[in-house]
């Protein structure tokens, strides 16, 4: 889109405003908002999946662990609470991350002000959100409108922390995360003592294709300069290529034999399956041809 949605924040006090700025017209406005509303609040995590902000936890006279969403076309509030969620929310935090991926949002990190340990944390969540169209006839300002037009709705949110491999960041808080193509890029942050200049890379793409829903971290240490970033290739994703090409033809543990021209070609079901989705129907059929 073309808008900026900029929610809270703190100005000697806590705040729970909307502004928004056109960035074609540089122009900024402050919708009303009817109905209820998010507490007061700075520290919180925002992101959006499809026409709708979400907003997660944050500060204001305590730690949160709240989450809402706002309709971007409406501009109103709806509260996501237990009835339209599953799963195990984030315990209450703030200056955490929040990434939107399709119709996921990756939550990680923050602080929660406790003083007994943990303060800060370093655990990842998923929140999937489940959403249809429908008809409210009511406009920006929460007037009827009469014309029946298209809002999203919410029809189930839920939660999850997946399993995560190899050596996750450091607990943290006030960090960045960045995401380019399939890959969450966590950069910084402080954990009260020490500012962090580590960057980490959270791969969703070869880790949902190789291995289902399983998650895996890749730690890439030190100060890394803008124009080195892209030679830094994940050393687990070099070790995969290079186990697949070694197997490649080889009758060994082979489990399906193609004639070729009256030439035998040996493969491996398992890797065949992940590569194309004709294989993978075919060896999950059970036709005689699959064997």
């Amino acid at each position: 889109g073309t808008n900026i949605v900029i929610f809270g924040g703190s100005s000697n006090t806590h705040l729970n405003d909307i502004h928004v700025l056109n960035t074609e017209a540089l122009h900024w406005t402050r919708p009303t908002c009817p109905g209820p509303k998010p507490r007061e609040r700075c520290g919180h995590a925002a992101a959006v999946v499809g026409k709708s902000m979400f907003i997660f936890g944050g500060l204001s006279s305590t730690f949160l662990n709240d989450l809402w969403m706002l309709d971007l076309e409406s501009y109103t509030w709806t509260e996501i609470g237990d009835d339209s969620m599953s799963g195990i929310p984030p315990t209450v935090r703030g200056h955490l991350t929040a990434t939107a991926i399709d119709d996921h949002i990756v939550f990680f990190g923050g602080w929660n002000g406790s003083t007994s340990v943990p303060q800060l944390m370093n655990d990842l969540h998923v929140l999937t959100v489940q959403r249809r169209s429908h008809a409210t006839g009511i406009d920006r300002t929460g007037a009827e409108d009469g014309q029946g037009q298209a809002r999203s709705k919410v029809l189930h949110a839920q939660w999850a922390s997946p399993y995560v491999e190899g050596k996750p960041p450091c607990p943290r808080n006030t960090h960045t995360a960045s995401l380019m193509g399939t890959k969450l890029f966590i950069f910084g942050g402080w954990d009260r003592k020490i500012c962090f200049n580590d960057l980490f890379c959270f791969d969703f793409a070869t880790v949902q294709q190789y291995f289902g829903m399983q998650q895996l971290w890749s730690l890439w240490e030190g100060t890394l300069e803008p124009k080195d970033v892209g030679q830094y290739m994940p050393h687990f994703m070099r070790k995969f290529i290079d186990v697949q090409a070694n197997l490649l033809n080889q009758q060994q543990f082979s489990d399906v034999t193609f004639e070729i021209e009256g030439r035998n070609i040996y493969a491996h079901k398992c890797i065949l399956s992940t590569h194309s989705e004709f294989f993978n129907a075919l060896f999950g059929s059970g036709m005689e041809d699959a064997s």
